[in-house]
This record gives structure tokens, C-alpha cells and sequence, in this order.
């Protein structure tokens, strides 16, 4: 997947909304240990960029915080 570096709540939360819920499934029909393999790398690559996100989010909101501190301190 292409992502580009500027990270958005937005995008978190689509991706969240994109979770599939947990679900049993009572069906004899063998799903594929291929097709199995695909969804869990899938699902672990989606988690793996919220994560991100979230993580740039929190480092951002830091910063901006720190800066606006900083520049009411000096401003005095």
C-alpha cells in the first residue's frame, strides 16, 4: 500500500470503521488457508497504520501544544 506521509483522523478513522467485526461461522466450507492468510495480513497491515496514525496524531498534538505554550510564555 502507497501511503503518504501526511496522516489525517480522518483516515484513522476510516480505517476503523473498515474493521470487521468478530463473527463465528457455523459452515462446513473450507475457507482456505490462503484466503485465511490474505484476510490476517490484511487485517495486521490495517492495525499497523492506525497505530501510526495515531501515534504521528499524538506526537503532533504534543508539539502544537508545547509550541503554543512556549509562545505564550514568551509573549509575556
Amino acid at each position: 500500500m502507497d501511503y503518504s506521509k501526511t496522516v489525517s483522523r480522518y483516515e484513522a478513522d476510516h480505517l476503523k470503521s473498515q474493521r470487521k467485526p468478530l463473527e463465528s461461522h457455523l459452515t462446513l466450507e473450507p475457507g482456505g488457508s490462503a484466503q485465511f492468510r490474505n484476510n490476517y495480513d490484511i487485517e495486521r497491515m490495517r492495525e499497523r497504520r492506525i497505530a501510526y496514525i495515531e501515534q504521528r496524531l499524538t506526537m503532533a498534538s504534543a508539539c502544537m501544544n508545547r509550541d503554543r505554550s512556549d509562545a505564550l510564555s514568551k509573549k509575556r
